[in-house]
């Protein structure tokens, strides 16, 4: 007869994925970060050394977060109107 799971026999289970866990929101590189905002290495150290990307450095990498990275373009966006 096949055994089946009592509540006596908890399992163990894999820690629960948060939304934003840190993993999945930090870049680092400038070639990853690069692509998530559509512009080439060598332009995102640019940026980065200019102060207008807010990037920082995770021991000899360019590093950022993409939700930091999302709301700075939002607010250029909205503080810079084209018309």
């Amino acid at each position: 007869m096949p055994r089946t799971a009592t509540k006596s026999s908890a399992s163990v289970e894999a820690p629960r994925q948060d939304k934003n866990d840190l993993a999945d929101d930090l870049l680092v590189g400038a070639k990853p970060i690069g692509a998530f905002i559509g512009r080439p290495a060598r332009e995102v150290y640019y940026l980065g050394a200019t102060g207008r990307l807010p990037l920082f450095y995770w021991g000899t990498k360019l590093a950022g977060f993409k939700s930091t990275l999302r709301q700075h373009i939002r607010g250029l966006e909205k503080s810079r109107p084209v018309a």
